[in-house]
């Protein structure tokens, strides 16, 4: 049987910055940091579809800088794949917190 070749390429990427605030009256600032990362990766073959999801949280309290990012990817052929990735970073205060998430699927058509 002949699989029509189906490709599906899928890339998100998502930078949030959110920027410093000011404590007033506080001496020595310390630097805060959290950090997040998450991996999901899915792969199916055959007829069948791939889903993969991450998702990474980071929370900082402290005068900051957060960053989060964000990649998704998804490649397929004949019956397709998809990725979801979101990533998300809040920072308050003397710190610094970044979030990144990727997820990738992979799906093939074992076909004949």
């Amino acid at each position: 049987m002949n699989f029509k070749a189906f490709v599906f390429l899928v890339l998100l990427s998502t930078a949030a910055t959110v920027p410093a605030r000011e404590l007033k009256g506080v001496p020595g600032r310390k630097l805060a940091q959290a950090s997040a990362n998450a991996v999901a990766q899915a792969i199916a073959s055959g007829n069948g579809a791939a889903f993969a999801n991450a998702a990474a949280q980071a929370t900082a309290s402290g005068e900051t800088l957060s960053i989060a990012n964000a990649n998704a990817s998804a490649n397929a052929s004949s019956n397709g794949g998809s990725a979801n990735a979101a990533a998300q970073a809040n920072a308050s205060s003397n710190g610094s917190g970044s979030a990144s998430a990727s997820s990738q699927a992979n799906a093939f058509a074992g076909g004949r």
